[in-house]
């Protein structure tokens, strides 16, 4: 391989110096100068082959030298020679290096962690993210500070009594992440303690124990439903169109405990593909996904009309009774579409700022007092938790 290289290196010299002295007689010396540093800087990629076979920046496996071994491989070997030559020439980390402080400079992340360093490749091309420090939260080494604790519970209580003064229920809903559904893709990563153990049922377990909150963890409900479709999309952060709607069916089962209606199901499925996800961004030459199906419910019964408002997203069934008010992060956002066919009136806050999208402001109360709601449902994942910390409920009029 690389004598043939040499050897192609020493003709492409040969004929380099032969263009030169054949341009030095038609266009003058500077320029043909010019011709021959520009050619010469064509060969620089190939002067050094990297035998790397881990890319710890891109957290991936590099791509082997093809080998031709079947009449078969010759058709492939063009493709299969290029993914190994972009993933082996000489420069390519430090261009990774620039192409990654490019990319912080312009999302202005110029102090977080590198941009290809957030998506880890687990087995069978599942993909996972690792901010927000969601491997050490896998392994369940996290734990609850006693003030961050105090805050978490203190927050969500005076939600729930707010809700109770102005006759309404309260749900307090966890989306797990989806490592713990699919842990068996990172079968590589050692959980140091039990899932117990855990930040969110920490803060769960002290929920129960200090308040009067209703929560879901909705992890085992989604473990129950693995073997209907996948519930999570391997190359995406979020949860699929189906995980979403056992989730939302989950908290509707346990809403009608106390609310005077029966969930509305789905009718069929249909299955559709996700080519994209927010992963594959973070993954350089990560190719698109059109072979994984995931399954889509379906409904004969109307779904809500939707309605675009400045603080919230809308939608309208007149055929329902009930009315629902959602603040949560993007897991909630396909939520509201599968309760819409449940109850007459589903709103949910508008992201002005994911930071902040679970801090009730006293506008916030004001609008969903004056819409006259039955159930707050606040939704959060699991990664996000400790963005609560920081919530106080709003000083009262």
């Amino acid at each position: 391989m690389f004598v043939v290289a040499f050897i192609l290196i020493l003709i492409g010299c040969f004929l380099l110096v032969k263009a030169v002295l054949f341009l030095r007689s038609k266009i003058g010396m500077l320029n043909a100068l010019f011709v021959a540093i520009f050619f010469s800087s064509l060969l620089i990629p190939v002067m050094q082959i990297s035998k790397e076979k881990m890319s710890e920046k891109e957290n991936r496996m590099l791509a082997n030298y093809p080998q031709v071994q079947t009449s078969d491989d010759l058709y492939t070997y063009g493709n299969n020679f290029d993914l190994w030559f972009n993933d082996h020439f000489l420069g390519r980390d430090q261009l990774l290096s620039m192409h990654d402080g490019v990319l912080n400079f312009v999302r202005g992340e110029e102090n977080q962690s590198d941009f290809f360093t957030r998506a880890l490749i687990g087995e069978d091309g599942w993909l996972f993210y690792k901010g927000n420090n969601l491997m050490e939260s896998y392994a369940n080494t996290l734990t609850v500070e006693e003030n961050n604790m105090s805050a978490v519970l203190t927050y969500l209580q005076k939600v729930d009594n707010w809700c109770k003064a102005n006759g309404m229920k309260f749900y307090f809903v966890v989306c797990p992440d989806k490592n713990r559904v699919y842990g068996e893709y990172l079968s590589f990563i050692n959980k140091v303690n039990p899932d117990s153990m855990s930040r969110i049922n920490q803060i769960l377990r002290a929920m129960k124990e200090k308040t009067s909150v209703k929560s879901l963890y909705l992890l085992n409900r989604l473990l129950q439903e693995k073997n209907n479709g996948l519930l999570y999309y391997k190359n995406d952060t979020h949860w699929s169109l189906l995980g979403s709607y056992y989730g939302s069916l989950a908290l509707m089962e346990m809403m009608a405990n106390d609310m005077n209606f029966k969930p509305v199901e789905c009718d069929s499925f249909e299955t559709y593909i996700n080519a994209n996800g927010d992963l594959s961004s973070m993954i350089l030459n990560a190719k698109e996904d059109s072979v994984t199906k995931y399954k889509m419910p379906i409904f004969k019964e109307p779904m809500g009309v939707k309605v675009e408002t400045g603080l919230c997203r809308r939608l309208d069934n007149p055929s329902r009774q009930g009315k629902v008010f959602l603040v949560g992060d993007s897991y909630s956002y396909k939520m509201i579409d599968v309760l819409s066919y449940s109850f007459s009136l589903v709103e949910r806050k508008t992201e002005r700022d994911d930071e902040f999208v679970w801090q009730l402001t006293q506008e916030d109360l004001d609008f969903i007092k004056s819409q006259k709601v039955d159930a707050l449902i606040m939704e959060i994942v699991e990664r996000n938790i400790d963005k609560m910390y920081t919530c106080k409920f709003p000083m009262m009029k």
